[in-house]
């Protein structure tokens, strides 16, 4: 038993470290921001309001990631067309 409760103990302890808390993640989710940057396009919203969207859900949260969306948009012309219609046209 003692033996045991030492594992558990070794695997609480362990875990603690291996994990990383979601504070300390990074949190970009690229796929996630494209589909609410096309719907808010195509529902009319400016670029802008698009993004600002996408920020406040906390889908994008710094310039790299925003990068990220922009590549997979970029990545998949037919599933995000009102983005490249946009970006065309700037």
């Amino acid at each position: 038993m003692k033996l045991f409760n030492a594992i558990a103990a070794a695997t609480v302890i362990g875990t603690s470290f291996i994990v990383s808390s979601p504070a300390k993640a990074y949190t970009c989710y690229p796929h996630a921001a494209a589909g609410i940057l096309e719907r808010m396009l195509a529902s009319g919203a400016t670029l802008e309001m698009a993004m600002e969207q996408a920020w406040n859900r906390g889908q994008v949260r710094d310039k790299g990631c925003l990068l990220e969306t922009m590549g997979v948009m970029k990545q998949y012309p037919y599933s995000y067309p009102m983005m490249h219609k946009t970006m065309n046209s700037r």
